[in-house]
């Protein structure tokens, strides 16, 4: 009898979450109010609603500033990714950087995007209780307001990927980030990260073995998982790799014109 009950609860609570749909048009919380616009042009990619957001000594938000810019697809350098760490025990936001040929900077950070007040929850993004969102934003405000405002530990890997690697994994996040604009969908503690959006460039990738990893639900061990697949140095021990790829926000400032390029100062991987 008791089974019988556990089921049928079972069914009705996975039925809610089947049928639910994502929400639209509400009161969102405001660094999560506007989303990024993404149009075409061969390999020129024009994004408006780049965030680029300055913030106080407390880590609320001083303005919020948006922008349009415009990358050349073909002109991805590097792809960098980061862990920034606010909690113990793993926990901790991952993203992507992709920096161009000629300088430029574009944060991607996949995340649950919340209404006001509301407060996010690793385990209830498990079961659609959030939407999904893209946020494209400068160094300065993604990284900026971790390192020097909510004082989190940042680090910035730097991948191993050739060029045709770095171009389809940020053409498949510009990809994810159109089909939102025309459908929103479920944000999703375990499929949607920045950890298994670069995963599938790996050979040695797979989803049914890696899906319910410990280093997916917490991304702040991700980076041994990074390097399992490839895309750090594999000869190095993760531990001189994570030395070296610690942000040290002393000697720069998010409003330093050469932000990008202090933080990376001690980078010599």
């Amino acid at each position: 009898m008791w089974i019988f009950l556990v089921i049928v609860i079972c069914l009705i609570f996975f039925s809610i979450i089947y049928f639910k749909k994502p929400l639209q048009n509400k009161n969102w919380t405001a660094i999560h109010k506007k989303t990024a616009q993404i149009t075409f042009d061969n390999n020129i990619i024009n994004i408006q609603n780049i965030k680029d957001f300055t913030y106080m000594d407390n880590g609320q938000i001083n303005k919020a500033h948006y922008f349009n810019d415009s990358f050349d697809i073909t002109q991805v350098k590097t792809v960098w990714y980061g862990l920034a760490h606010f909690s113990k025990f793993g926990i901790a936001h991952a993203f992507l950087s992709f920096e161009f040929e000629n300088g430029q900077f574009l944060v991607t950070s996949i995340e649950a995007r919340r209404l006001s007040k509301q407060k996010f929850s690793p385990f209830k993004g498990m079961f659609n209780q959030y939407n999904k969102i893209i946020v494209f934003g400068t160094e300065r405000d993604i990284i900026g307001l971790r390192t020097h405002y909510l004082k989190h530990k940042v680090y910035l890997y730097a991948l191993e990927m050739d060029k045709s690697e770095t171009q389809s994994l940020f053409e498949s996040v510009l990809k994810d980030a159109l089909k939102l604009q025309k459908q929103p969908e479920f944000y999703n503690t375990l499929l949607d990260n920045c950890l298994t959006g670069i995963a599938k460039f790996s050979k040695q990738w797979n989803k049914l073995r890696y899906t319910f990893d410990y280093r997916v639900f917490l991304p702040g061990f991700s980076d041994v998982l990074v390097q399992k697949m490839g895309f750090l140095n594999t000869d190095i021990s993760i531990k001189n790799i994570r030395a070296k790829a610690l942000l040290n926000p002393v000697g720069s400032h998010p409003e330093d014109h050469d932000f990008s390029k202090k933080i990376r100062k001690n980078y010599n991987i």
